[in-house]
């Protein structure tokens, strides 16, 4: 599974949507469902899933799944 996807199910599991309709480009501002919590909820399940810790500065400044994306390459 790629990152892509691993990612793409972590969301998709945390707000209920279909992650077909998950591109790297999408917002999460544009997500249903998309709050702070969620924000929250998705870093933990990132530093579990990928077994990283993420600096949370830079995550909060995310704004696309290619951005996370590029943060867990670093922190990998």
């Amino acid at each position: 599974m790629s990152m892509h996807d691993q990612l793409a199910a972590l969301i998709e599991s945390l707000l209920d949507i279909d992650m077909e309709e998950l591109t790297a480009d999408s917002h999460f501002k544009d997500l249903p469902g998309w709050d702070s919590v969620n924000a929250m909820r998705l870093i933990a399940h990132i530093e579990t899933e990928f077994a990283i810790k993420l600096p949370i500065k830079e995550y909060l400044k995310a704004e696309t799944l290619a951005d996370v994306q590029t943060l867990i390459a670093r922190a990998a």
